[in-house]
């Protein structure tokens, strides 16, 4: 049986090698599209955990997130293992006094499209899915400075995240995962 958190690991595995074979820039070329996944606190404790090591600092954007928790639904159909609709969070830094426009040059465009292009990519080749080998249904959001949302922790509003970042948000990214065995 495969796992749907490990499934979108190699997943994002694949993408990471796809986005250094496409992307300009030469230090995601190098390290690549890091994965984390769990709820939005435990993400972004993960990535401030992260920035205290400059080693690690570097390595943590361009990221895939996969946000938790997300319901299952098996045993309806004999060779599926479970099918899903998650909601991933395709995110890298940014400045915080960009405009808008500043952002899709600088980010969206050279970043975080190609990213997001690459795992759409990766998931319509990937043959563990039973949802073909055509589009993928998902929402796409773009999320200009996504840092200055607010979440709920323990009963406090904090920000989203402690980096300035932007991102692209799918919501609903419905997969038919096969089963292995």
């Amino acid at each position: 049986m495969i796992t749907v958190v490990d499934f979108l690991s190699d997943t994002v595995t694949k993408t990471s090698n796809l986005v250094k074979k496409v992307i300009e820039d030469e230090t995601i070329k190098q390290t690549g599209v890091f994965y984390q996944y769990g709820h939005l606190s435990e993400i972004k404790n993960v990535l401030s955990i992260l920035s205290q090591t400059t080693q690690q600092r570097e390595k943590k954007y361009p990221a895939i997130l996969l946000l938790q928790d997300f319901l299952e639904r098996k045993g309806y159909q004999q060779d599926i293992e479970t099918e899903v609709n998650l909601q991933l969070l395709i995110v890298t830094g940014s400045k915080p006094d960009y405009r808008a426009s500043e952002r899709y040059f600088k980010i969206f465009k050279p970043i975080l499209y190609p990213i997001y292009e690459c795992l759409m990519k990766v998931l319509k080749k990937d043959g563990r899915l039973a949802n073909g080998y055509g589009d993928i249904a998902h929402n796409k959001i773009d999320r200009p400075n996504i840092s200055g949302f607010k979440i709920i922790v323990e009963g406090q509003t904090q920000q989203l995240f402690y980096d300035c970042l932007d991102a692209i948000e799918i919501n609903n990214l419905n997969l038919k995962i096969k089963k292995t065995c």
